[in-house]
């Protein structure tokens, strides 16, 4: 069973996803949501929509990334951007790609 990122957390009061995130063979990377992703975090035993906490998680998780994502490419819209996340080493192609991840996960609850 695939896990959620440790970084995807409502409790987190960081201004800026860790360190983690950007280290491209870290288990709380990039690559790590796409995995996760990928395991269909939406979907409970039963086929049915996963529970409101577990589909929360998810989108609280994307919009996380996305954010993380935009601030590597433009970091001069904020202040105080660590050094890590201006060195990130993830293209920006990475944002359309999450968005068709994100995209793919959902494609079977369009009518739900």
């Amino acid at each position: 069973m695939v896990i959620s990122p440790t970084w995807a957390s409502w409790k987190s009061d960081a201004p800026f996803l860790p360190n983690a995130f950007y280290k491209t063979k870290s288990p709380s990377s990039l690559s790590a949501l796409f995995k996760w992703i990928a395991a269909d975090p939406i979907t409970a035993d039963d086929n049915a929509l996963a529970s409101y906490k577990q589909v929360e998680l998810v989108i609280l998780a994307v919009g996380l990334a996305f954010r993380g994502l935009w601030i590597s490419q433009f970091p001069e819209s904020y202040s105080d951007v660590p050094t890590y996340i201006i060195n990130s080493p993830y293209p920006f192609s990475q944002y359309e790609q999450l968005s068709h991840a994100i995209h793919d996960l959902i494609a079977g609850y369009a009518d739900t």
